[in-house]
């Protein structure tokens, strides 16, 4: 992982992502352009771990380049990786645990090399806090990615 010098134009495309979504289609403008200045822009390379299953939840995570699988460890007494999801650019994870002020309940890897901007956790409260829809939508989004989960287990 690398933390690379973010440039406006990244900016400009992580605003351009963020209204093209619909799930951030309440946010305005105004309130997405507070946001920009905490946004960062990491690269990962492929077969790196983002985030571990039991890890403390910190961050938002927005796929701008590349693919990541997202598993579990499944099982009591042989415990071994259960597939729940591939996700590619325009796509976010991590909120789950922002939410619920768990630990992360997945382990996310790339399986190609990526760009990924992120968002620490206070940043994404910040957001949050400053539209209630788009905070019900989100903590609605975090309740349903945790029933499919359920599901698939």
């Amino acid at each position: 992982m690398e933390k690379l010098d973010i440039r406006d134009v990244d900016l400009s495309n992580f605003m351009k992502v963020l209204r093209n979504v619909e799930f951030f289609k309440s946010m305005t403008i105004g309130q997405i352009e507070k946001v920009l200045p905490y946004v960062m822009l990491f690269s990962y390379q492929k077969g790196e771990i983002v985030c571990n299953q039991g890890d403390e939840g910190d961050s938002f995570y927005m796929i701008k380049e590349g693919r990541v699988d997202v598993s579990i460890k499944a099982g009591f007494i042989f415990r071994r990786d259960k597939f729940l999801a591939r996700l590619g650019p325009r796509e976010f994870f991590g909120e789950m645990s922002l939410v619920s002020k768990e630990v992360r309940n997945a382990t996310v890897v790339c399986i190609e090399p990526c760009l990924i901007f992120v968002l620490l956790q206070r940043d994404f409260s910040y957001m949050l806090s400053m539209n209630p829809d788009f905070r019900n939508e989100i903590y609605q989004m975090a309740n349903d990615r945790k029933l499919i989960m359920k599901n698939k287990i």
